[in-house]
């Protein structure tokens, strides 16, 4: 990850006119929120990295395991979810945190408190009801206990969590936008971008594995090996923009 993530200059709030703004006759002191957030940024190089290659996992240590292989990479899928999840969780926690502290110290709680109770139920709903763990020790053994019946269960609840995280990405990250133009943070709402070609059918997949007698299930074995590849770049570039909007702001 760029330790110094660069947003064009528009995006951020500033001085107008050779005027101080008014976060800069305020904001003093680093706010002790904005360390998490950088923090729950940086684990990024743990949590959302590509797995082994799909051709060399599918066509070689498959074949040479016995087809243990097959187990282990179930295991990693599962794990990435978790993991990926999680940061999610305690980085919209530190972003609201940062924006609370941010409006208290600015004297505009008020005029933002309720955007922002609002938006911390959200995510606090969406990880309850959307974003559950999966916990993938308990699944694989269960997958396994249930002869891969239970492992349909969880294939759909991770090919589910990748469109719903985004789901998720979205709305948190255009309400975040409406309170920090509120604040004079941005002046500008940042956005984040969907991969559209992530909302596939769990269950047209399934049919179709099973009427080309499983060759289409090498197609969504590969789906669900590289999906999450391609949402890590636009998860980053949003994160990005707010991590350098929230420093330029307490700078």
């Amino acid at each position: 990850m760029s330790e110094d993530p660069v947003v064009p200059a528009s995006l951020v709030g500033g001085s107008e006119g050779g005027r101080p703004s008014f976060q800069e006759k305020v904001i003093s002191d680093v706010l002790p929120a904005l360390p998490k957030i950088e923090r729950y940024i940086r684990e990024r190089r743990d949590t959302d990295r590509p797995l082994s290659n799909w051709g060399l996992y599918f066509f070689l240590l498959t074949w040479l395991t016995l087809g243990v292989y097959v187990i282990v990479v179930f295991y990693q899928r599962l794990k990435r979810v978790d993991m990926f999840a999680g940061r999610r969780h305690n980085y919209y926690g530190a972003v609201l945190e940062y924006t609370t502290e941010y409006a208290e110290q600015t004297g505009r709680l008020d005029l933002v408190r309720t955007a922002i109770d609002d938006l911390d139920a959200y995510v606090k709903e969406r990880f309850i009801v959307v974003h559950r763990p999966i916990n993938p020790g308990p699944s694989v053994a269960l997958s396994v206990v249930t002869l891969g019946i239970y492992g349909l269960v969880a294939n759909y609840r991770a090919m589910k969590f990748w469109w719903e995280i985004q789901v998720t990405e979205q709305d948190f990250t255009e309400r975040l936008s409406v309170i920090w133009v509120k604040l004079g943070i941005i002046k500008y709402p940042i956005s984040f971008d969907s991969v559209q070609q992530l909302r596939r059918s769990f269950w047209a997949n399934f049919l179709l594995s099973l009427v080309t007698l499983g060759v289409y299930g090498i197609v969504w074995d590969y789906q669900l090996h590289t999906d999450p590849d391609k949402v890590y770049p636009e998860f980053h570039a949003t994160e990005d923009a707010v991590l350098n909007a929230a420093r330029t702001a307490n700078s």
